[in-house]
């Protein structure tokens, strides 16, 4: 009778290394930065109100613009594959577009901006749901496709997306935000 023993290596390093380009996509460090815009909005929003900030709302909230923050991000880098390849500090990125795969980047994506709208409109409000769409697709697209590329001006309308988390954060809070 023969034994045998298991030779495989485990997957745990694989699964390390696929989690860790996971978040180089998903570029966390932005994504909280943009989760504090929209914590300052629920902040103002909730000095201006009677109601206040529940804790609740204000995590869904903040996990929300998170999600579609890093959702937004996986598709500017689909988008931006080969310019970044050319820098240095940023060509790190193609790799983990290569290990994960384009069509697997894409519809977690996808996933992350749609579960976060949904969940948005579900629990927060519909005008913080709409919002959410509205920044990624003016990030992912109107931005990153268009003006980044045509002019060096195309940032002062590329700061629209940018600010736009901090009316996601104060929708929630006084839902009726005058649009």
């Amino acid at each position: 009778m023969s034994s045998s023993i298991c030779t495989a290596k485990s997957p745990r390093p694989r699964l390390r290394l696929y989690y860790a380009d996971a978040a180089r996509l998903t570029k966390p460090g932005i994504c909280a930065g943009v989760s504090l815009s929209a914590l300052a909005g629920m902040v103002l929003a909730a000095r201006a109100s009677a109601g206040g900030l529940r804790p609740a709302t204000a995590m869904l909230c903040l996990a929300c613009v998170f999600m579609a923050a890093a959702g937004s991000s996986v598709i500017n880098i689909l988008l931006e594959q080969e310019t970044d390849a050319l820098m240095p500090r940023v060509s790190g990125r193609a790799a983990a577009i290569a290990h994960i795969g384009r069509l697997r980047a894409f519809l977690a994506a996808c996933v992350l901006i749609l579960s976060s709208a949904a969940l948005a409109g579900e629990f927060l409000s519909l005008t913080a749901s709409a919002l959410i769409c509205l920044a990624a697709i003016s990030y992912t697209t109107l931005y990153t496709l268009y003006l980044k590329r045509k002019s060096p001006f195309g940032t002062v309308l590329g700061g629209i997306p940018g600010a736009l988390p901090v009316l996601i954060g104060y929708a929630p809070v006084r839902p009726a935000t005058g649009f």
